[in-house]
């Protein structure tokens, strides 16, 4: 996914604008970040399995049970001189910013 152009120092939802998630029972999840893109993780390699798949508290994560919006730069941003710069030269810091925000809406 990809935001649209704006100065970086600024937060902006993540994917612009396709970084929101709602549940059927209300909850909602967005995602705002200072950096160009965002990666979505789908759980496709969770099997259930322990320990593998064993998380906080014990749970067992089954196949597709959560996902995740990652903010970051593009993938290919090295091959890319348009795309924002992803090189990091000696003694220069990598930061960027990332906030999530949780609500809930009424279910319609």
């Amino acid at each position: 996914m990809v935001r649209g152009e704006r100065p970086p120092a600024r937060l902006r939802i993540a994917g612009g604008g396709s970084a929101r998630s709602r549940r059927p029972l209300g909850d909602v999840a967005q995602g705002y970040n200072s950096l160009a893109g965002v990666q979505f993780y789908s759980g496709n390699f969770l099997e259930g399995k322990a320990p593998r798949d064993v998380g906080k508290g014990g749970v067992v994560y089954q196949f597709r049970s959560a996902f995740c919006l990652e903010p970051s730069h593009f993938p290919d941003s090295v091959n890319h001189p348009e795309f924002p710069s992803t090189t990091l030269q000696p003694g220069q810091w990598y930061t960027g910013k990332i906030v999530y925000r949780f609500s809930t809406e009424k279910s319609s």
